[in-house]
């Protein structure tokens, strides 16, 4: 866990800037300068109090997606100051716990009550997800949301998953991750980010070009699991050179 540039920082308006490194911003702190914040994923940072230039370096986004694990990494100029592994939530949970709410809710319409009249209008289907793969896809944006918050982020370098399923049809994992794509690349596109993305051979052939390894269990709490593709993506887009793995 390296001690560079691992602090985030927001500026007095909220948004945020460069990241800064934990001596500084223990200084700024004790200057009364800046207040502690923290983010949803529990990581310390600090929002300045006093007048600043508001400097925000290239900051570049990596997203190595999947169908129950994700890794996420961000490179500010040339540091790596954070890589998150997601666990996505549980399909079979979700419909499992849809399926019980789906009885609760025609047993109660079954019962004789006083209620609402019935609303037919309320069906839209355009953009329509299904409720277990939209809990999933809101999963990704949830962080990417949360991301964008802490950090100055310019671009991102997005892993495009693809499969042909008329032609086979044994990867059904792979439609987890294709559904929602437009909602993510439209989220991206309204925070004016730049998208840039990667075939899967792309990302294993670029992984191996800046020397990051990848572990065959991609469950394990590693940052070889999924952190070192999503690492090579983003500094695919700004860098282009292998940087060391910032925080964990």
């Amino acid at each position: 866990m390296p001690a560079k540039h691992s602090v985030f920082v927001l500026h007095r308006n909220g948004k945020p800037i460069t990241p800064t490194t934990p001596c500084r911003a223990r200084k700024l702190l004790k200057s009364g300068s800046a207040k502690p914040v923290w983010s949803r994923f529990g990581t310390f940072g600090i929002q300045l109090t006093s007048p600043s230039r508001g400097v925000a370096e290239y900051t570049a986004l990596g997203v190595d997606q999947g169908s129950k694990f994700e890794g996420y990494s961000i490179v500010a100029g040339s540091k790596n100051t954070i890589n998150i592994k997601l666990d996505l939530p549980s399909k079979s949970n979700i419909v499992r716990k849809l399926a019980e709410r789906r009885y609760l809710r025609h047993s109660r319409r079954r019962r004789k009550c006083r209620r609402r009249e019935a609303r037919f209008q309320n069906r839209a289907m355009k953009n329509w997800l299904s409720p277990s793969q939209a809990c999933i896809v809101n999963s990704r944006l949830k962080v990417m949301r949360e991301l964008c918050r802490m950090f100055p982020i310019t671009a991102t370098g997005l892993e495009d998953v693809r499969f042909n399923h008329c032609q086979y049809r044994w990867a059904k994992n792979f439609s987890t991750v294709e559904i929602g794509k437009s909602r993510i690349a439209d989220f991206l596109e309204s925070r004016g980010i730049e998208l840039f993305k990667y075939l899967g051979f792309q990302t294993k052939s670029l992984r191996e070009k800046f020397g990051y390894s990848k572990t065959s269990d991609k469950s394990a709490d590693k940052f070889s699991a999924h952190c070192s593709d999503s690492l090579s993506l983003a500094i695919t887009v700004w860098y282009g050179s292998p940087v060391e793995p910032g925080l964990w």
